[in-house]
């Protein structure tokens, strides 16, 4: 399968506003998740870096999520170690950005320096960014006769509590079974709504997966990640937990669901590694003196 988003092979000279950083700190990740992931944002952003993308922040590709993932998962002390022992030698009289995905942020020590960090996930979020993946391959031509839908495991309480509130309603799909993907992604693709409720980490990459197949994405969580810094989620729902999901299924279906297809239509292409990219170099550049 050729690549959604295909690697630009650039000059292996090192370009204006990228930090060297040893081959070491930048692995490719073990495993793939979604299992179709055939690159991260994170090296996707690194591989298709371009001299004209420079700002005054310098950008730094560690690769995170691939090093803690590789790691155990963050476990794996003599990762953590080594790699502190590059950042503590960088030049602190620079600024920086750089990307993480991993659920629980950067887990080394990047308090010396002047470092703007977009983050998926993670008690430190500078700016925050979708839980991104590549695009599915499949495309459906279904009708959505399924009203709200869950494919998932339950990794969370709120998942549990979720399941246990909706298992058994007349038009919803909730299943703790394993699906294939492709199967996954009709389930989406037959859906009016798509249940997105936080897992481990507090985004979930059911939002973009919802867009990608035009179910409007209902994100469940006790902690939210506004992506772009912004409150505005017109093209989705954002409940708590303790909400009733039903009922307000029902009223948005009643009265929203129009506005919010027409909204998903007009921003999914931020839920896109382009549009992600271009959202990014545009916050860098608006906060240039900063």
């Amino acid at each position: 399968m050729s690549r959604p988003y295909p690697r630009i092979v650039t000059s292996k000279r090192l370009q204006a506003g990228i930090t060297h950083v040893p081959v070491q700190y930048k692995p490719l990740q073990n495993f793939r998740y979604p299992i179709d992931n055939s690159i991260t944002f994170e090296r996707w952003y690194m591989e298709t870096y371009l001299s004209s993308d420079a700002r005054d922040r310098v950008y730094l590709p560690v690769q995170w999520t691939a090093l803690y993932c590789n790691g155990k998962f963050g476990e794996d002390k003599n990762v953590i170690r080594t790699l502190q022992q590059f950042l503590d030698k960088l030049d602190t009289t620079k600024k920086y950005y750089t990307i993480v995905q991993f659920d629980d942020g950067i887990l080394n020590n990047i308090d010396h320096l002047d470092i703007k960090v977009f983050a998926m996930s993670g008690p430190r979020i500078d700016y925050p960014l979708p839980l991104l993946c590549t695009p599915h391959k499949f495309r459906f031509d279904e009708k959505r006769d399924i009203f709200a839908s869950f494919v998932g495991r339950e990794t969370h309480p709120i998942r549990t509590e979720m399941i246990k509130q909706l298992e058994g309603k007349e038009g919803y799909y909730i299943s703790t079974k394993e699906h294939g993907m492709k199967e996954y992604c009709r389930i989406l693709a037959r859906s009016k709504y798509a249940l997105c409720p936080r897992g481990y980490g507090i985004n979930s990459f059911r939002v973009q997966e919802a867009i990608e197949f035009g179910a409007i994405p209902v994100y469940i969580s006790d902690k939210w990640v506004w992506p772009y810094n912004t409150e505005n989620f017109e093209y989705g729902i954002i409940l708590k937990p303790e909400e009733n999901i039903h009922e307000f299924l029902q009223f948005t279906d009643t009265h929203m669901y129009d506005t919010k297809i027409n909204h998903l239509n007009t921003t999914k292409h931020l839920f896109t590694y382009p549009g992600c990219k271009k959202m990014m170099l545009q916050e860098l550049a608006k906060n240039e003196s900063n």
